[in-house]
């Protein structure tokens, strides 16, 4: 059986870090899960402690590759599936949109739709920061050693500035939000923004703002019950298909399919 859990990370960490994520199991199951890796924003680090997952491509014969520790992007579209063929012990760290550029440096477009070898990316400290969360098996002391690792970062983070502000703005909006207000805000040209942008959360103002709509349909969705008719309206789809649309385009199946397929956990970033 699978048990997820989630602790925050230290208050300091909180604009950066969304969440540390547990999932495991006792045992390999008889039958591998297959969960659907639906469109997502925000960047992950994987660590993976025993047993690595096939990725196959949807619809093609093709694998993704998977790694011990992974830099995962964001996704734009429901493009992998993953197999758990064996025991699972993982955890990762799950970044608000903007917090793996913001802390690292990295610019995000880097990783979209797919995952890197994160040594490539990070350097020999993120094997040593494997090794260290490797010799423990209890989920608050792997959090904590997270902590101390990207609490080291935040004397090199730059002050938040007006395009920072601008993205927040359009992720946290209940509808969508046109490009030109967002630009607007940030004090930029349009072209300008859709340049940063791929720099801060690795997608275009209209695949960000797209994604974080569909985020929140999931999110009221698990927290309320609520009907997708009202689900729809409350997030300024123009009708119901216009949701079922954006999920099948965004996860690759219905809505409530895709309710009863993904786990209410990091994968999606909403829970």
């Amino acid at each position: 059986m699978l048990t997820v859990r989630r602790v925050q990370p230290d208050p300091r960490l909180r604009k950066f870090v969304r969440a540390y994520v547990e999932r495991r199991t006792c045992a390999a199951s008889p039958v591998p899960p297959v969960e659907p890796f639906v469109a997502r924003l925000g960047v992950m680090i994987d660590f993976l402690f025993a047993s690595l997952y096939d990725l196959p491509v949807r619809g093609t014969n093709v694998f993704s590759s998977c790694f011990r520790v992974a830099v995962v992007g964001p996704h734009s579209h429901g493009r992998v599936e993953l197999v758990a063929g064996g025991r699972i012990d993982e955890v990762a760290v799950l970044f608000e949109p903007q917090g793996f550029y913001q802390l690292f440096g990295e610019p995000t477009s880097l990783f979209v739709d797919g995952g890197t070898e994160a040594r490539g990316v990070l350097g020999a400290p993120i094997q040593r920061l494997y090794e260290r969360l490797g010799d423990t098996e209890e989920f608050h002391k792997r959090a904590l050693i997270l902590d101390e690792f990207l609490l080291h970062k935040l004397p090199r983070v730059p002050s938040r500035d007006q395009l920072s502000e601008a993205f927040d703005s359009l992720i946290a909006s209940a509808g969508p939000v046109t490009v030109k207000e967002t630009a607007r805000q940030a004090g930029l040209s349009v072209r300008q923004l859709e340049r940063k942008s791929l720099d801060y959360t690795g997608l275009g103002p209209k695949r960000v703002c797209r994604i974080a709509r569909f985020e929140r349909a999931l999110r009221i969705k698990w927290s309320t019950g609520a009907s997708w008719t009202a689900i729809a309206h409350d997030l300024d789809y123009h009708d119901q298909m216009h949701l079922i649309h954006d999920f099948l385009a965004l996860a690759g199946d219905t809505p409530g399919r895709i309710l009863r397929r993904v786990h209410a956990d990091y994968r999606i970033g909403v829970s």
